[in-house]
């Protein structure tokens, strides 16, 4: 069972050097150091559907406090109601650090297989 974070060809990501924004490589170690708990909903998945392999790709915005809100499944091969539901949960939880700045919009795929 494999589950990946990918570098995805996310929105940007402000890059001015006057503000402490967040990096996509900083976005990307944070969800990466987050990835059992994505896997968790890819093992309840496969107790109901064996082999089911497939990417979905999430949206979201991380707020200056480092929280997320409006995370969103933007597009998955994977058409299970429970299965998105959980990653969005789980992607919920993930903390950032806090930092200056606009709030950061991103898009990362996620690969179940």
């Amino acid at each position: 069972v494999v589950a990946s974070l990918e570098k995805a060809p996310s929105l940007p990501l402000k890059a001015d050097p006057n503000s402490a924004s967040l990096a996509p490589s900083y976005v990307q170690e944070t969800l990466l150091s987050n990835k059992n708990q994505f896997f968790k909903c890819y093992a309840n998945l496969l107790q109901r559907s064996p082999g089911l392999v497939g990417e979905v790709f999430l949206n979201f915005t991380i707020q200056n406090s480092g929280k997320v809100a409006n995370q969103q499944v933007s597009s998955s091969s994977i058409n299970d109601a429970d299965f998105k539901k959980c990653l969005l949960e789980t992607l919920g939880r993930v903390q950032f650090k806090a930092f200056a700045g606009e709030p950061v919009l991103t898009s990362f795929p996620f690969k179940f297989e």
